[in-house]
């Protein structure tokens, strides 16, 4: 073993050596610790004497208070059953004498005709408990003898009130009646009672109904401006019957107590139906709207003798009228029911439960079914209305001086407008919708029919010849030009009124909506938001037929693209291709002192833009100088491929091409520099001093739009160009 390794080794030792000693005095402290623990454990070991005399004398207490107070307890349970013992007692005593009571008080009742306090007497009887006064009855004599006279005497008792009332009622004594009336819950009759007083307020409702639609169906057999005399005898019964309602409530309320005006309403409830349906039948009769629309949809609703647009105006409005009362009067109904109803829930499930019954009772009332059938004749009603007024306003179309739109567009969209907000009256989703789609139906087939046939008929035939042969007078083109215009204006403002009308429509809609989102009814409010969604939905596509318009319109750019644009395009054309550009430096100065591109072209444009721009709305004219700039530049192009130029030529085009855009651009608001790219890149290539040039041009760049076989056929178009050159680039 060498030194190194023995170094190390000794290393090591050393090194467990102070490992061992810093144990050593760990262990030396910890016994020190230990020491001074087991001191404090000797000290508390003497203590543990007196410790446990302390807990001994603390048990004994505990046990001598739970001893007294068990005592106690049983003293508190003792005094209990006998405080019990004594209310029951009490309890017996007093209805004992409750009994001698109205024993006493019944028969003298009875024999003053005092009705109401024998009632009060009974009434008082039927809430003590009899059970335990008949089982104890044979204790005591009297107390059989009581009950049996009380027994007897409530039967006694309704019978008077049954006959007594019948009496008031054949004699029409209102007092009695509700006198009466106040007497039925005591003797607990309270469903006989509000049967018996609903009958006798329904008779009243009946006659007075009764008078009101005589007069209503004499009038209206006498005078036929009464437009809405029938409505208006809706709206008496309707307003009867609410007037009913209030001043009785107070009276259910108090007599019958909560809960039971919802049984009143809905008993009253069965005369409203059978007094609409008679309302309901007289109207149809003498209105003959059955015979009316028979009449229509058998000879057809463009005939003028059978279809007349103002009558059936008025049969809507009455219509509407009658739908929105009752829609009216059902929430009032049903506002009061459910706050009753509300009154005696215990519970959040009992209130839904209840609503639920009580909507669904009412939705199921004749008066409801009546509604149904009533927007069922308000749809074909309005169908026939829109279609015919539809007729009317396409056969009375006419131009008033100044206007750039013909009367057709302004009357088709105020007849929209009024039958779709007419259907917003109705509150009924399912009407609004139908509405909605016939309207759609109406635009997309019938008015975007029209507005095709009147931008294509307004172009008379051979009416491109003509302008070179002269087959018509100046006067017949300028006035085939003016219907043409405003048969495109009319496409333009079209969908401006239509994208209007949605949006006053949504307004009207979320107006309603939010009138009856204060709904407690769970149910209510899930029907609510299906109503929403359907409507929301027809609104949306009402949006998507503003495309088949704008499709109409696209089509009337393209026939004035072929009969007006092109023919100005190819006289342009043509002068700018008589307009050398084989320049040397002498013609390049000629040229821009002459001007013959703004004389030829420019001056040509000017004068067409000028007569035509006052006769086309800012659409039509933004979008006609688009199409007059795309045509010049692809006619410009064909053009060029077929000249010669040099480089002076080549600065001439240039100008050229940038007077033109200007020009175009200074009488327009939108932008058409981006429809002059390519020739301005061809202006471009013809401006190359060499064509080695052309390398310097970015023309990998996607913005460059000139395809490599255009590029060489473009440069081949330069006199100073060699050919062999232009065939040796690399592009």
């Amino acid at each position: 073993m060498d030194l190194a390794e023995i170094e190390a080794e000794l290393a090591e030792i050393e090194k467990q050596e102070a490992a061992l000693d810093g144990k050593v005095q760990q262990l030396v402290q910890d016994c020190h610790s230990c020491t001074q623990s087991l001191s404090l454990v000797f000290q508390i070991a003497k203590d543990l004497p007196s410790v446990e005399s302390d807990v001994s004398c603390l048990h004994e207490k505990l046990n001598e208070t739970a001893a007294l107070s068990e005592k106690i307890s049983k003293r508190v349970r003792h005094l209990d059953k006998v405080k019990t013992r004594v209310e029951a007692v009490v309890q017996r005593v007093e209805d004992i004498l409750d009994l001698k009571n109205c024993t006493d008080g019944i028969k003298i009742a009875l024999d003053n005709e005092d009705y109401e306090i024998a009632a009060a007497h009974i009434h008082r009887y039927r809430t003590l408990d009899t059970n335990f006064l008949k089982n104890n009855a044979s204790e005591s004599v009297s107390i059989e003898a009581s009950i049996e006279i009380l027994e007897n005497a409530e039967r006694q008792m309704q019978k008077v009130a049954r006959i007594k009332f019948e009496n008031a009622y054949k004699e029409q004594d209102a007092a009695a009646i509700e006198r009466f009336f106040k007497i039925f819950p005591l003797l607990g009759l309270q469903k006989e009672g509000l049967s018996k007083f609903v009958s006798f307020l329904s008779s009243q409702i009946a006659s007075t109904t009764s008078q009101n639609l005589n007069m209503a169906a004499e009038f209206a057999e006498r005078d036929d401006t009464s437009k809405v005399i029938f409505s208006d005898t809706f709206v008496l019964l309707f307003e009867g019957l609410a007037r009913v309602i209030e001043m009785h409530q107070p009276l259910v309320e108090t007599y019958y107590g909560p809960g039971w005006l919802t049984e009143f309403a809905l008993l009253l409830q069965e005369e409203c139906d059978r007094q609409c349906q008679l309302i309901f039948k007289k109207f149809k009769e003498k209105r003959r709207i059955e015979e009316k629309l028979q009449q229509y949809s058998l000879l057809g609703e463009s005939d003028e003798e059978v279809v007349n647009a103002k009558q059936i105006d008025s049969m809507l409005q009455e219509t509407t009228l009658i739908n929105e009362r009752a829609e009216l009067y059902l929430r009032f109904v049903k506002r009061r029911v459910l706050a009753d109803v509300y009154l005696t829930c215990e519970s959040e499930q009992e209130k839904v439960t209840r609503s639920e019954g009580i909507e669904r009772a009412l939705s199921e009332c004749g008066l409801s079914r009546m509604l149904h059938e009533l927007i069922s004749l308000y749809l074909r009603l309005e169908t026939v209305f829109l279609n015919r007024s539809f007729q009317i306003a396409v056969q009375m179309n006419v131009v008033e001086d100044s206007s750039l739109t013909s009367s057709m567009v302004d009357d088709v969209f105020y007849v929209l407008k009024k039958c779709l907000r007419r259907s917003m009256s109705t509150t009924n989703s399912d009407a609004i919708c139908a509405m909605i789609n016939i309207s759609n139906g109406l635009l997309e087939n019938n008015y975007c029919s029209v507005l095709l046939d009147k931008l294509k008929t307004a172009i008379p035939s051979g009416y491109l010849d003509s302008m070179f042969t002269g087959r018509y007078q100046g006067d017949v083109v300028a006035q085939s030009k003016s219907v043409f215009l405003v048969s495109l204006n009319n496409c333009s403002e079209s969908i401006q009124f239509l994208k209007t009308l949605v949006e006053s429509l949504t307004l009207d809609w979320k107006g309603l909506v939010g009138s009856g989102a204060n709904s407690n009814s769970k149910s209510q409010s899930l029907q609510n938001e299906k109503s929403n969604v359907k409507v929301t939905s027809c609104l949306s596509d009402m949006q998507q037929v503003a495309k088949n318009i704008e499709g109409v319109l696209q089509e009337g750019h393209h026939i004035l693209v072929k009969y007006f644009l092109k023919p100005l395009v190819k006289t342009c054309t043509e002068n700018f291709s008589f307009i050398s550009h084989n320049l040397n430096e002498e013609g390049l100065v000629l040229n821009e002192t002459e001007d013959p591109f703004s004389q030829k072209i420019i001056a040509p444009l000017d004068t067409f833009i000028g007569d035509i721009k006052d006769s086309l709305l800012d659409k039509n004219f933004e979008m006609m100088i688009s199409n007059l700039a795309q045509t010049l530049v692809m006619s410009f192009e064909k053009v060029i491929f077929k000249m010669k130029f040099s480089r002076n030529g080549g600065l001439a085009f240039d100008r050229e091409v940038r007077s033109l855009s200007n020009y175009l651009s200074s009488v327009t608001q939108w932008t058409v520099r981006d429809k002059f790219t390519r020739l301005l890149q061809i202006s471009t290539l013809l401006n190359l001093e060499q064509v080695e040039e052309v390398h310097e041009l970015p023309i990998h760049s996607s913005s460059w739009k000139i395809t490599p076989a255009e590029m060489r056929q473009i440069l081949s178009l330069r006199e100073d160009f060699r050919g062999e050159a232009i065939r040796r680039l690399s592009l």
